[in-house]
């Protein structure tokens, strides 16, 4: 049963959307070796060449993670970067937020580290990026209300989309400290992250609402300044990194009619973002994994009636059966010019998708 949500903003979920970890430490005698191999392997073969990584089968991809050279990644868990060369971290790990949420943030840093033990040793770990949200409804936002923000930020960006306001930037991209304000509901329906639904409805969202999101990142910088370096000190400090930006660094207000905007109240909208449970919800990562591959399904099926109309718009015809058979024609006709077989394309794809390309 969803909530009353009716004159009142109301949080439907909260907590960490992404801790990126970054360390220093030895490789472990064979792996770069192992990694070479691997990394040869893969560019033959698609999806990458299996790697095990603390009990864990990741793939080792042909290129490199960033500027890390050996990149290893698992679909259901994130990236894992590693690297022999002195002038960069050992490692780069990137799980992925459906991970987090899946598992809670505090099972992924352990599986993280269980990841990276068999094969760095001496590790010296510390979080290289902290991502702190508060999703809630009932706050009718648009971009004419750029000017009610203030805080320490420097640069304020609206984003629109055919003409409807989905969000504001706040700061750069890369700085200390980055802030984000967008339409969540939208975004979660583009990228087919249909298990935020199932995480707001446990929150008490209605189904239909419009969900805001309210993200702020912080890079390894912006928490050295908190005192916090390690990830297990990251996420002991989540309160007090929200409440520093959420009271000094961003600020949202009622207008009034004093000409200094400092004296401006803090709005009604803002006092319930200060305030998020940060819940560690937790759904299962069997069941976050069945929503993103049903709303994958949706998003490949709205792509192909989309293609399907445009390849019948160019022959003039307006028959679902008629365009079928064009773009079987297409199809085989595409195959036989490149050489590579349907069957055979298939399980490439297939291939992708099981190692996360």
């Amino acid at each position: 049963m969803g909530l009353d949500l009716r004159g009142s903003v109301v949080e439907v979920a909260s907590g960490v959307d992404a801790l990126y970890l970054s360390g220093r430490g030895r490789l472990a005698r064979g792996v770069v070796e192992e990694l070479e191999r691997c990394r040869v392997q893969a560019a033959r073969v698609a999806g990458g060449a299996a790697f095990g990584l603390g009990g864990a089968e990741f793939r080792v991809q042909a290129g490199a993670f960033g500027r890390w050279r050996y990149w290893l990644s698992h679909p259901a868990y994130g990236q894992v970067g590693l690297t022999a060369l002195e002038g960069l971290p050992t490692v780069r790990v990137q799980p992925l937020a459906a991970f987090i949420h899946a598992e809670g943030v505090g099972a992924a840093l352990d599986a993280a580290r269980g990841w990276l033990a068999p094969v760095c040793e001496g590790l010296d770990l510390w979080a290289s990026r902290l991502d702190l949200f508060a999703d809630v409804v009932g706050w009718e936002l648009s971009g004419d209300d750029r000017d009610r923000f203030r805080g320490r930020f420097r640069g304020l960006h609206t984003y629109e989309d055919g003409g409807r306001f989905t969000g504001f930037t706040f700061g750069k991209r890369g700085n200390a400290v980055h802030a984000r304000i967008y339409d969540k509901t939208v975004e979660a329906e583009l990228k087919g992250n249909a298990y935020w639904r199932d995480i707001w409805r446990g929150g008490g969202w209605d189904g239909e609402s419009r969900v805001l999101r309210v993200e702020f990142e912080f890079l390894r910088e912006g928490l050295k300044q908190f005192g916090r370096r390690t990830p297990e000190e990251a996420l002991e400090g989540v309160g007090d990194l929200w409440c520093y930006a959420t009271s000094k660094w961003l600020t949202y207000r009622c207008r009034t009619g004093d000409s200094n905007k400092r004296r401006w109240p803090l709005a009604r909208e803002w006092t319930a973002v200060q305030r998020p449970a940060f819940a560690d919800h937790a759904l299962g990562l069997e069941r976050v994994t069945k929503a993103l591959r049903g709303a994958d399904r949706r998003l490949l099926v709205a792509q192909l009636c989309g293609y399907l109309a445009s390849l019948g718009a160019s022959y003039g015809e307006e028959s679902l059966d008629e365009v079928l058979k064009l773009a079987r024609w297409a199809a085989l006709e595409h195959c036989a010019k490149t050489g590579e077989a349907f069957p055979d394309r298939v399980r490439r794809k297939a291939a992708e998708r099981a190692a996360g390309a």
